[in-house]
């Protein structure tokens, strides 16, 4: 009996004694580092730019730290910065997986996908049977493969108009740099004969159908082009469609496009029979002047046949409220400003002015690696020609995706909207919409 309760007792010591042991190897230092890298990958970038300064100053800039403060720019997209860091590490230890596993993730968030594939080719080449190989593989090549999608768009208004769209859609890598993709839809227009939106025959329905081919390319790191053309047709008119764009990006901090873009205006029956083109000159930007803060801006001043002109202003600050492994939540405020420069009577509300102010809120949930919910809404007073006094006005929309990082890929969204008026009953709107992709070819 003794020697049975000796013999317990040296098990637990040496078990007490390997714990002991293992608790020390990992350091507070260690650790510190390891939850860094963990917020980076939730997305929580701030939190692990806090942890790597609480470490840089009681320890200094030692090799883990940079091997984790490269990891940590890379994930957040500060493409420059990370491979500043990495390039020399790698000449002394180029085959060490993890700096090459970042380096990937660096090349790939600074918009070089001919530099990526090489990463991503060298990376597999060291370790194919490890996990985070295949994962990588499969979010970064998922984006540049061939994709076929159906899309489904619905729409009821409360003042009498509505449309059901039913398209299709392809893109194809030409080369990593450019991009040709084209299309096809048809859109029904509806209107009540009581709306005053049915179309100048007095038809209640309006069908616009409408194709188009295009290409996006990649000029470097900081610029990208697109160019759209197509047309259109109703058993009214026949239009040209077109689009011009160029997209800029500098690191993670801001981001930007300016655009041109002609199209028939389809808001109605009435509008679509005319023949309104809308000539739609859009600059819109993004800055992120830290990883919690984004300020996101559009002006847009637009053209209308019929000698009508439309400026809007936008302007939407939020911030980071939450990052966790399976939720993130952004608050924030949004202001809306616009006008027309004459009132009509083509189918489109135009007021001279119109304004709104609203709190944001976006929010996404994480189901899985390729499956997750987001949930956006606003609330906030709005006022425009006729009203005489500002009205509360709200929206909300939720879109499911199923399928991110696989061949089949199902996108499903609704929302709905509904702003108050001084006279008559509130304007609602009701949205759904779907889609499905392949991209297995």
């Amino acid at each position: 009996m003794n020697k049975l309760i000796k013999l317990y007792v040296f098990a637990f010591l040496q078990i007490f004694w390997i714990v002991s042991a293992y608790a020390q190897a990992i350091s507070p230092d260690a650790e510190t580092l390891n939850q860094a890298k963990y917020f980076a990958e939730v997305g929580n970038y701030s939190q692990a730019e806090e942890l790597l300064e609480q470490y840089k100053a009681q320890y200094g800039e030692d090799l883990e730290f940079l091997r984790v403060k490269a990891r940590v720019l890379a994930l957040a997209g500060d493409s420059k910065s990370a491979i500043e860091i990495l390039e020399p590490l790698l000449a002394s230890a180029p085959n060490d997986y993890n700096l090459l596993y970042s380096k990937t993730l660096a090349v790939a968030s600074g918009h070089n996908p001919q530099g990526m594939l090489i990463y991503l080719n060298n990376l597999s080449l060291l370790d194919p049977n490890n996990i985070d190989t295949k994962n990588i593989n499969r979010v970064l090549l998922t984006p540049l493969k061939p994709e076929v999608s159906a899309n489904f768009a619905f729409q009821n208004n409360s003042d009498g108009t509505s449309y059901q769209l039913a398209g299709i859609s392809a893109s194809k890598l030409y080369s990593p740099s450019v991009k040709i993709f084209g299309g096809g839809d048809a859109m029904f227009l509806h209107a009540t004969p009581a709306s005053g939106f049915t179309a100048i025959n007095g038809n209640s329905e309006v069908t616009y159908n409408r194709a188009w081919l295009g290409a996006r390319k990649l000029i470097n790191e900081n610029f990208e082009v697109d160019a759209m053309g197509g047309g259109g047709k109703t058993a009214f008119h026949n239009n040209g469609i077109y689009e011009l764009g160029v997209n800029y990006w500098n690191s993670n901090t801001l981001n930007g496009r300016l655009s041109h873009r002609q199209d028939l205006l389809t808001v109605s029956p009435l509008a679509a029979s005319i023949g309104v083109i809308r000539n739609s000159n859009r600059v819109e930007a993004n800055w992120m002047p830290d990883y919690k803060n984004t300020i996101s801006t559009s002006f847009n001043y637009d053209t209308y046949s019929g000698n009508n002109t439309r400026w809007e202003y936008d302007l939407a600050p939020r911030r980071a409220f939450l990052r966790t492994s399976d939720f993130n939540l952004d608050l924030g405020l949004s202001g809306q400003w616009l006008g027309f420069s004459k009132p009509n009577a083509l189918g489109y509300y135009s007021p001279s002015s119109y304004s709104r102010y609203a709190f944001t809120f976006f929010s996404y949930w994480k189901i899985d690696d390729d499956s997750g919910l987001s949930v956006v809404g606003s609330i906030g007073p709005q006022k425009g020609d006729p009203m005489t006094a500002y009205r509360m006005s709200g929206g909300i929309g939720a879109e499911y995706y199923y399928g991110i990082y696989k061949d089949l890929f199902f996108k499903v969204g609704v929302s709905s909207l509904n702003y108050g008026a001084t006279q008559g009953a509130n304007y609602r709107s009701n949205n759904l919409m779907f889609s499905i992709s392949y991209r297995g070819f």
